[in-house]
């Protein structure tokens, strides 16, 4: 079976959070006032928490020089002053929704440790309801239309185990890391950093990647050894809309 046929659907998946966003063209006019206003308008009865943080950097996906080529960061030159980013949070604070001038991102985080994770068909509704909104709000404020450029979907996973150290032992949970059992002195293995991206092709045209990283943590509730490992696919919108 071709591995982008798998299929897992885990009893207790490790989880603890999940990222569906969406990267569109700059709206130069979507200032802070403005989406103060769509969290008043759309937002606030099911996030009734705002907060203010930096921009995300608008990044895409490039492959006009071939495989080699990464992802580049578009450097606007007289650009409108920096916008900042919005967080718009539930009251529990498991659900997020992010707002830039050009971003529109969904969070589902784990905050108590033991919540069951949702699943991505029940958060995906969510956010096809929040691009909508968005859209519809800059249409009706004529701040201009809404042209999705980069899609990402991204998985945060907390991995522990009662039987084993995994900062001491990571290749028995990675399968990328399983010839480094015969490294030396591997016993006193304290830290380690895995960095991966793999091409998406469709059609025979590459269409975007998946970035992996994984990372040695200490679990927040009882200080546990554990590898966060975080998967983000990001590329273009496959159609229109």
């Amino acid at each position: 079976m071709s591995p982008s046929k798998v299929s897992l659907n885990l009893k207790s998946p490790p989880v603890v959070e999940v990222v569906l966003s969406v990267q569109f063209e700059p709206i130069p006019g979507l200032n802070g006032a403005l989406i103060g206003l769509l969290w008043e308008k759309e937002f606030r009865k099911e996030y009734p928490k705002i907060s203010e943080h930096p921009p995300i950097d608008h990044v895409v996906e490039t492959f006009s020089l071939g495989k080699g080529t990464k992802q580049s960061v578009r450097l606007e030159i007289n650009a409108p002053p920096v916008t900042p980013r919005y967080w718009f949070r539930d009251a529990g604070e498991a659900s997020l929704v992010q707002v830039q001038r050009d971003r529109l991102v969904h969070n589902w985080r784990r905050k108590e440790g033991d919540e069951p994770y949702p699943r991505y068909s029940n958060l995906q509704p969510g956010f096809r309801e929040d691009c909508t909104k968005l859209a519809s709000f800059l249409r009706q404020q004529s701040l201009g239309e809404f042209k999705p450029n980069q899609c990402e979907l991204t998985y945060v996973d907390e991995i522990t185990s009662p039987d084993f150290d995994v900062h001491k032992e990571p290749y028995r949970v990675l399968e990328a890391l399983a010839d480094s059992r015969g490294i030396p002195h591997a016993e006193a293995q304290e830290d380690f950093q895995l960095v991966l991206s793999f091409l998406i092709e469709k059609g025979g045209d590459w269409i975007g990647r998946m970035h992996v990283k994984c990372t040695c943590v200490f679990r927040s509730q009882d200080q546990v050894p554990a590898l966060l490992l975080n998967t983000t696919a990001r590329g273009k919108p496959l159609g229109e809309g």
